[in-house]
């Protein structure tokens, strides 16, 4: 579980890499596909019984996602 708990630094690494050159509407995209992914995951291995499952990368992307729609909703002002 230890790649999984680390999925929220990676994201942000990944944002920061690549906000010079991918508006944030793109990258909240990204962000948003990853939600998705982890909620979908933390819902399967919960079913499963796998002890030990933490809530928390999830919402680390949640609260990645929504800064990446907000920076992209200021861009689309501007």
């Amino acid at each position: 579980m230890v790649a999984d708990a680390r999925i929220g630094a990676v994201a942000e690494d990944f944002i920061s890499q690549r906000s010079a050159v991918c508006s944030h509407a793109r990258l909240a995209k990204v962000v948003g596909a990853l939600v998705a992914a982890a909620r979908f995951t933390y819902a399967t291995l919960k079913a499963s019984g796998t002890p030990g499952l933490s809530r928390s990368p999830m919402e680390e992307l949640a609260v990645l996602h929504n800064q990446c729609r907000s920076e992209a909703r200021q861009e689309a002002k501007f």
